[in-house]
């Protein structure tokens, strides 16, 4: 079966699909992935056909920009500009010049090129998602910064609120460029690109368990869960030298982690490290961007640029992060409590979902201040409740293949393709 893989964003909306890429050419599918050339190196290295639909420079630049975590429309404009727009017509043109009528296409929810081409021509299209805030729901709406709905809110309430925002903020943000395009090939304009639009009409996946964040019934008929599709790159040679002999050279750390988007984080670390002084806790300082890691870092603390977070977790005593679904998942499975800053997109409804799992707590950006952290740091590593509370979820991941559950999805849309050797 030919798999056309379009997944656009920053890293943590890309790396999940270049897992499951990676899974389904190991179940002898041809799979070609079309990204960013930014993830060119990550793509290859999965054994994977890379096609760049966008150049780095662009992409670099938004990332680099502060604004781009803005919760407004300056942040919405850094995110359109530099990774959202310049792949759209690129994604729509190879998949309509390469997709056959006997293999499918997967999309995820930015790319936009790739549910142009569904509408422009009859395909076997996937969306796939992975958190629960793609999926809108009136009964229970998940939670965005700055817009939480009371338990019990009327549904009606709720539509009519969402309608507003995608009138008033998102489509104004998001659907300049891509409509200009749409009309340019002969497509209606797109009309509230978050709501129904990004879910195709064959298939809608989440890629998350049913026990995260449970199926509503105004969610689209087509919607199945196969789980967290946990992906690491870089993961063939395990843990560094060096980081192996700091782990074994002590307690457990706790790990702080900004997110890989995130490049000034100078001030979460020095809050960080002001917090594990005061609570005696080693401390493992995860970025890419060592600039702004503190100078000298005492005995009791090590940077790293990157690490494995599934080598590294089962072996430290919490995770403290942004609430990125990919490293909450990871934090999930090694049953460590996460203490969570989330700052905006869906890691505020993370944040909640592991709160409500009695498996971490959570502090706000503005709020990430040493005593703040070493309170609630201290209360997770010390309270029964929440080491019981990790340890009952991680046994759900026991036994959990999401990656199978995924490929199998995606090869029952076409049953006249068995599945190939590896």
């Amino acid at each position: 079966m030919n798999v056309l893989i379009a997944a656009i964003g920053t890293s943590g909306d890309v790396h999940p699909f270049i897992g499951l890429g990676a899974a389904l050419g190991q179940r002898g599918h041809r799979v070609v992935f079309l990204a960013n050339e930014y993830f060119r190196d990550a793509v290859v290295n999965s054994g994977l056909s890379f096609v760049p639909v966008a150049g780095r420079q662009a992409y670099d630049a938004a990332i680099a920009d502060t604004d781009l975590w803005r919760a407004d429309s300056k942040g919405m404009r850094v995110f359109t500009r530099g990774i959202l727009d310049p792949p759209i017509e690129p994604v729509y043109d190879y998949i309509l010049s390469h997709a056959d009528d006997h293999g499918v296409v997967i999309a995820n929810i930015f790319a936009f090129g790739a549910l142009c081409a569904g509408d422009k021509r009859q395909l076997r299209l996937v969306t796939a998602h992975i958190s629960p805030t793609s999926f809108r729901s009136g009964i229970r709406p998940p939670r965005f910064a700055g817009m939480v709905f009371p338990r019990h809110t009327p549904p009606a309430i709720v539509r009519a609120v969402e309608w507003l925002v995608d009138k008033a903020v998102l489509d104004p943000g998001l659907t300049p460029t891509l409509n200009r395009f749409r009309t340019s090939q002969g497509l209606a304009p797109a009309r509230r690109v978050l709501n129904r639009w990004i879910h195709s009409p064959q298939k809608t996946i989440g890629l998350f368990p049913s026990w995260f964040c449970r199926p509503q019934p105004d969610w689209p008929p087509n919607a199945v869960l196969t789980g967290f599709p946990r992906f690491d790159r870089e993961n063939r040679d395990g843990l560094p030298p060096n980081l192996v002999r700091f782990l074994a050279a002590g307690e457990p750390p706790v790990v702080f982690t900004p997110g890989s988007g995130i490049v000034r984080c100078r001030r979460f670390f020095e809050e960080s490290l002001a917090a594990c002084g005061r609570i005696h806790a080693r401390a493992l300082l995860l970025t890419r961007c060592g600039d702004q890691v503190p100078a000298p870092l005492p005995g009791w603390a090590m940077h790293a640029d990157y690490v494995p977070l599934s080598a590294l977790l089962p072996r430290c005593a919490a995770l403290v992060h942004h609430g990125g679904i990919g490293t909450t998942a990871q934090g999930l499975a090694a049953g460590v409590p996460q203490l969570i800053k989330p700052i905006l997109h869906d890691q505020p409804d993370n944040a909640h979902r592991v709160r409500s799992l009695c498996a971490g707590d959570v502090v706000s950006n503005a709020g990430y201040r040493a005593g703040v952290v070493t309170r609630k740091l201290s209360a997770l590593l010390e309270s029964g409740r929440v080491r019981d509370g990790c340890a009952a979820v991680a046994r759900k991941f026991s036994g959990e293949d999401a990656r199978e559950r995924f490929c199998l999805e995606i090869e029952r849309l076409c049953p006249d393709n068995r599945r190939g050797a590896p």
